[in-house]
């Protein structure tokens, strides 16, 4: 079945109890939120000019959303769908991936080659972490200890160390990626 949610979706989440479905529209700047019993749209909440990333935080209480063309992520209350914060931090992002510990996101800025690592607490940016060119989408492992981040420009693939917030080294990949995921 085919469900119509917008222009352009890029990303899609759904928490571990399976309340809902979110689809980011950079296209339509919105984000979709759908019932997975009925495939129908509940709510389509506006954001900003170009939705792309998008991460539910490992308690399921909050919806992460990166922005490609405003300098903006925000962030919504995952129960509610509201949006509960705005924060400026980076630019260009296209990815974002939560701690498995919950306490900070990392971010994407595609246009400075950089990830920015945001407190949840205070959504304020703790650093960030120089990364090949063109960072995009970014993953972590399944025991919290490595971060991997796709450069499209750079053709390869950064491993950061979560713990010391230090970049390893960078792996050559195929052209252009965008995308990583841990097995």
């Amino acid at each position: 079945r085919t469900i119509p949610i917008g222009h352009s979706p890029c990303e899609v989440i759904m928490p571990r109890d399976g309340r809902f479905i979110a689809v980011t529209n950079e296209e339509d700047h919105n984000l979709s939120i759908i019932d997975p019993e009925s495939l129908a749209v509940l709510y389509s909440v506006d954001l900003f000019a170009g939705p792309i990333g998008l991460e539910l935080t490992p308690d399921d209480a909050e919806i992460w959303v990166a922005d490609f063309i405003s300098p903006e992520v925000a962030v919504l209350d995952a129960r509610l769908f509201k949006v509960k914060k705005r924060l400026r931090v980076g630019t260009t992002h296209i990815g974002l991936r939560c701690t498995r510990d919950g306490r900070e996101v990392y971010v994407t800025n595609a246009d400075s080659n950089t990830v920015s690592i945001v407190d949840r607490r205070s959504f304020q940016a703790q650093g960030e972490l120089v990364c090949g060119e063109n960072p995009s989408q970014i993953a972590m492992s399944p025991d919290g200890r490595l971060a991997a981040v796709a450069n499209n420009a750079s053709n390869s693939v950064s491993l950061i160390d979560v713990a010391k917030r230090k970049v390893l080294g960078h792996v050559p990949v195929g052209v252009a990626p965008l995308g990583v995921i841990f097995g």
